[in-house]
């Protein structure tokens, strides 16, 4: 996860980007620990001799379906990076946002 962060942003922002994914993964990291055992009240039967690890088991299968749709959005919308210099990479997300009509400043077209 780390090397792409630092991948996924041109050289003039990566500083800036690299803390800005940080923050988002520690966030996260803090979510999943601030609800787990919330969830895991709510996942667990009233009624049950072994109620904890019913509770458990259900709880584990949600945050793996949250992980499949992780590994299907990476699969999805990230770029492949291996064996690609990082300035091969910044031409490449420079030219997939110009042919979606974004602009940097500076250019022609812009104020």
């Amino acid at each position: 996860m780390w090397v792409m962060i630092g991948e996924a942003f041109p050289l003039n922002i990566r500083g800036l980007g690299n803390s800005f994914g940080a923050v988002i993964n520690w966030a996260a990291n803090f979510a999943v620990s601030q609800s787990f055992p919330m969830l895991l009240i709510a996942f667990t039967p009233a009624h049950a001799v072994n109620a904890e690890g019913q509770g458990i088991a259900k709880l584990f299968i949600v945050y793996g379906v949250l992980c499949f749709a992780a590994i299907w959005f990476i699969a999805k919308f990230t770029i492949e990076t291996r064996n690609r210099t990082l300035e091969s990479l910044e031409a490449d997300l420079r030219s997939r946002a110009h042919a979606k009509g974004h602009v940097e400043a500076g250019e022609p077209g812009t104020n």
